[in-house]
């Protein structure tokens, strides 16, 4: 699982993969930790099926931005 983790963040920019807004005691030039890959694919995971979701049903927009919002804080 590791690897997997590793090779799928293996092209990705460090912006996409690192969210430092949380931990501004943290350098923000520090390369992405495994941990930081990690927690990116998992928001990519979820944010995929969350567009699946919505392209299949239609939803109200203050239903689709209660589960972004709490994605985000989930991860």
């Amino acid at each position: 699982m590791h690897t997997l983790v590793e090779l799928w963040a293996w092209n990705k920019p460090k912006q996409e993969i690192c969210d430092r807004r949380e931990s501004p005691w943290d350098d923000p030039n520090r390369r992405p930790s495994h941990a930081d890959r990690r927690k990116a694919l998992r928001r990519a995971m979820i944010e995929t099926e969350l567009l699946t979701i919505t392209r299949c049903w239609w939803l109200a927009r203050k239903i689709l931005r209660l589960p972004r919002r709490l994605t985000q804080q989930a991860v």
